[in-house]
């Protein structure tokens, strides 16, 4: 039996209906749309952060990096109260046009994740907020308002949420984004970071679809990375593209490496199991695999091969 709750305000499966009869004709609107979209995934702003944070300014980075994590955080939190199943799962006229995670079947709620909110819509609703909170540009505000409507629109036009999960989630991104910048200004970023530990940790006995876990594990091996990094790193940025660009590639291939490494021995029925043993395991591997990145790595740039003279 499916699980989750099916709900939704009259007009929307209508609404989502009307949007792709409608662009049925235009294939290549479609194809752009789902171009659109993975602005909105977690792995663009995985990239854009990495940039800022191993580069040109490590402070601004990391507060990016905590306001989006946090932010996915808590929409995979809010995701597993609500239980709100995507609008293809019950409404036969709308299609999933793009799944949210082409690993698993798109009728997969533990692959798939939940609804309500929009996590594409709070990723780039966070990282516009995050992003204009912290240097005050209105092109930011303008350009990236453009770019976060069409990764809204896309996710309803796709199949993949209501409009209300979109509003909600964009709601959460800003939300997140602007009270976790106030408390970093006002107080000590180990106790914010202690305060956004505990306020996820109820989800991991309760929550069953992957990306809170996954988003949990990265809140706790980001911030452990960062406060590590400070004390006994403490990696200097660089203005070289070059540099950078082998610094971004390295985190990840760190990333990967210890991520997919620790699946190794493990069978695929016992990663893929809505058990908290395997919830819990979920939530290790993203977490050690941030604090290496973020953390550990970071060491290495004392041995700079590029010798260039480039300290801030």
């Amino acid at each position: 039996m499916m699980i989750g709750r099916s709900f939704a305000f009259p007009f929307e499966a209508a609404l989502i209906e009307w949007l792709q009869r409608f662009l049925s004709g235009s294939p290549w609107i479609i194809a752009v749309l789902s171009l659109i979209t993975e602005l909105g995934d977690a792995a663009f702003a995985v990239v854009f952060i990495g940039f800022l944070y191993f580069g040109y300014d490590k402070k601004s980075g990391s507060r990016l990096a905590i306001q989006i994590v946090a932010s996915m955080t808590f929409n995979g939190l809010i995701k597993n109260i609500v239980l709100r199943r995507r609008p293809y799962f019950d409404h036969e006229e709308i299609s999933c046009l793009k799944a949210v995670n082409d690993r698993y079947d798109i009728y997969d709620i533990a692959g798939q994740g939940f609804s309500f909110p929009s996590g594409h819509a709070t990723n780039s609703g966070s990282l516009l907020t995050s992003l204009y909170l912290l240097f005050r540009n209105k092109k930011i505000l303008g350009v990236g308002g453009i770019i976060v409507f069409l990764v809204c629109l896309s996710r309803i036009v796709l199949g993949v949420h209501y409009p209300s999960d979109v509003l909600a989630g964009l709601l959460l991104g800003i939300a997140v984004s602007c009270l976790i910048y106030r408390f970093m200004e006002r107080c000590d970023k180990s106790k914010v970071y202690l305060m956004l530990l505990l306020l996820g940790l109820p989800g991991l006995f309760f929550c069953h679809s992957h990306d809170f876990f996954s988003s949990y594990g990265l809140l706790i091996g980001f911030t452990m990375g960062d406060l590590f990094e400070n004390r006994f790193v403490n990696f200097d940025n660089t203005r070289s593209f070059v540099r950078i660009l082998f610094r971004l590639i390295g985190a990840v291939v760190v990333f990967l490496a210890i991520s997919e490494g620790l699946k190794l021995p493990f069978s695929v029925i016992f990663l893929e199991a809505d058990t908290f043993l395997s919830h819990l395991f979920r939530a290790f591997r993203y977490a050690l695999a941030c604090f290496m990145a973020i953390g550990i790595y970071p060491y290495v740039f004392r041995y700079d091969i590029f010798k260039l003279n480039d300290r801030k």
